[in-house]
């Protein structure tokens, strides 16, 4: 065991004066996580949307203003107030969801019978059709409000009641039968509305569901912070960083001969082999623990149970010590098994949540990500990190990282072998 430990130390002192590969060891998955974090930081994960609407009232009335007023009190939009031509610019440059101009003949629109609607202008970026969506819906939401003013300010109602009886009085291409219905209608909800009471604006007016709500009991857990996402993305970079550096000092070692020194010595081929495995087991704990205490210590990251967090930072380091001596035998030559290691890790950190997390990945996609030891990578750290897993959660995508592991370990140590 002194032999192995000795060759681990030693791997480790010549990491330590490698500083390109410290790069990506160390400093490129911490720069990762912080850069990525910052960015997505400012979608409010977790949370609403917040849109950024500028509102052009050209009408200046007592209606327009109250429609603003109800766009105010929309928790997802922030109302600006700026002239028509800031705001096309500004929805252009991207720097607003969108403007709406409230335009004359607003008032008129909406209560006569049969005639236009209220007369709006929404400008959207084409590109931002979701946000074009939900822009839609609230604005349909605050003219609805009008509806139901009709039964909450009955006064109000029968103003609207009357004007819409004369707008249908003096329509001329209607069918007489239908206008004598609309007007007994019309008619009747104006005494309706004379003999229902005023519903205080504090009870909310109409209540068009009875609904009841009830406690889940358990809560779904949400990162409270973007770099709870991050920075389990930028460990795996970080161990993929440590495979690609132990991955060519194994082939530089052969080449050099040190391989064939090591054999002729007391030393077993096992004792060699696990010495390299060991380096690189203890590298890729060591960087995703430092990345992990930076991540707490600066940026209020949790860390959740300490004994489920250690599980899953050794069955990971496990899985990329396995690939490590795996892909070491994917070439003879360093540019080789670099070109080969990077060639295989892109993909599995592409389709396996490294760059993109996966919770924002198409269906398909997150299919996909199954036969990516990256995922379940990530998956175990987050378990412990803010999903809030169990011992029984974690025991499957540790599981398969520690067959990943050990598949991968097997395979490099028979190709050496038989080299």
């Amino acid at each position: 065991m002194k032999a192995v430990i000795a060759l681990a130390l030693k791997d480790l002192r010549l990491l330590r004066r490698d500083g390109f590969g410290m790069f990506w060891i160390a400093a490129f998955p911490l720069l990762f996580a912080l850069f990525f974090g910052a960015v997505i930081s400012s979608f409010s994960l977790g949370e609403g949307r917040t849109l950024a609407l500028a509102v052009i009232d050209e009408e200046q009335s007592a209606g327009s203003k109250e429609f603003v007023d109800r766009l105010k009190k929309i928790a997802s939009l922030r109302i600006e107030s700026i002239p028509l031509d800031e705001a096309q610019q500004a929805v252009r440059k991207g720097k607003l969801a969108a403007y709406l101009v409230i335009q004359s003949g607003f008032g008129e629109g909406g209560v006569q019978f049969g005639g236009p609607g209220k007369k709006l202008e929404l400008g959207i970026d084409p590109a931002r059709r979701a946000d074009g969506a939900m822009l839609r819906g609230l604005l349909m939401q605050a003219a609805f409000a009008d509806m139901q003013e009709l039964f909450s300010d009955p006064a109000k109602g029968q103003a609207m009641a009357r004007k819409a009886l004369r707008e249908l009085e003096n329509a001329k291409d209607i069918d007489p039968f239908r206008k004598a219905t609309f007007a007994l209608f019309i008619k009747g909800l104006d005494e309706f509305l004379q003999a229902a009471p005023k519903v205080p604006a504090k009870k909310g007016g109409m209540n068009l569901i009875d609904l009841q709500e009830k406690a889940v009991t358990r809560e779904i857990e949400r990162p409270r912070s973007a770099f709870e996402v991050t920075f389990p993305q930028s460990i795996l970079w970080g161990l993929m960083g440590c495979v690609a550096s132990f991955s060519i000092s194994i082939v530089l070692e052969r080449n050099q001969g040190t391989f064939l020194r090591l054999r002729t010595s007391p030393l077993s081929w096992m004792q060699v082999l696990a010495g390299k495995a060991l380096g690189c087991f203890l590298t890729s704990a060591f960087v995703a623990l430092l990345l992990l205490l930076f991540a707490s210590l600066v940026l209020g990251v949790r860390l959740g149970d300490p004994a489920l967090l250690a599980l899953a930072i050794a069955s990971t380091a496990i899985c990329f010590t396995g690939l490590t001596m795996f892909f070491a035998t994917l070439g003879r030559t360093e540019a080789g098994v670099s070109g080969a290691g990077w060639g295989i890790m892109m993909p599995m950190s592409m389709i396996g949540g490294g760059m993109v997390p996966l919770m924002a990945m198409p269906r398909w996609m997150q299919i996909l990500s199954n036969f990516s030891p990256v995922k379940w990578g990530i998956l175990v750290l987050e378990g412990a990190v803010w999903r809030g897993f169990s011992l029984s959660d974690m025991l499957m995508p540790c599981g398969i990282l520690l067959g990943v592991g050990i598949v991968g370990f097997a395979l490099g140590v028979l190709r050496l072998r038989t080299e």
